[in-house]
């Protein structure tokens, strides 16, 4: 998979950013070239945090943060319909304000307020127990420093990056979500809200 370490610190878990993303996707949805590759088992999770630029390390207990959650367990790919097959939530800590804020602007549910400090288990709570988990994020690096520095331990087979793998498949890159998806002519609204990024990243 020729992943990339990204090593925050000792005592803290570290995640592979694969560089062959896109040769990763074309596995798990059964299109490799390569006759031998079986479509994989896997849980796929899109992922996005937000207003969180501003903490380099742990985030304080009056954070307000945003993290959306999009889950797609390719089970289902056969059996449900394309509009039910992703499940999204939005996780929100900080003020009442804030709170109602980022629930008026997610399109996909009700969000969830949580403390800071209980957000590494909801997140792990989310995310199906007993299966190969692949995240997915828009310049995922981000991603993987906040959940380092949450102390979230959960096994994760691989991270696939959709900032990276746009220059494999367009003949251009460093594309922002919202280009990309206009690019691919992706229906969206009400980008930068945890739950509603990672729901159209994934």
């Amino acid at each position: 998979m020729n992943p990339v370490d990204q090593r925050p610190g000792p005592h803290r878990p570290y995640y592979h950013i694969a560089k062959d993303g896109l040769r990763v996707l074309l596995d798990i949805f059964g299109f490799s070239r390569d006759a031998s590759v079986r479509q994989r088992d896997v849980v796929l999770v899109g992922i996005d945090f937000e207003n969180t630029l501003l903490f380099k390390e742990e985030l304080p207990e009056d954070a307000e943060t945003q993290v959306g959650l999009a889950i797609l367990d390719t089970r289902d790919l056969s059996s449900i319909e394309p509009s039910k097959m992703i499940s999204t939530s939005n996780l929100v800590t900080g003020s009442a304000d804030y709170f109602e804020r980022a629930t008026q602007k997610f399109l996909f549910g009700n969000s969830i307020l949580i403390s800071t400090s209980d957000m590494a288990h909801q997140i792990s709570s989310l995310i199906p127990h007993g299966r190969d988990v692949i995240l997915v994020g828009h310049d995922i690096r981000h991603e993987t420093h906040i959940l380092s520095g949450l102390g979230f331990h959960r096994k994760i087979e691989c991270c696939l990056d959709t900032f990276r793998i746009t220059g494999h498949v367009l003949p251009y890159f460093m594309l922002k979500l919202g280009e990309l998806l206009t690019e691919l002519d992706c229906p969206y609204s009400r980008l930068h809200n945890g739950g509603n990024d990672a729901n159209f990243t994934l």
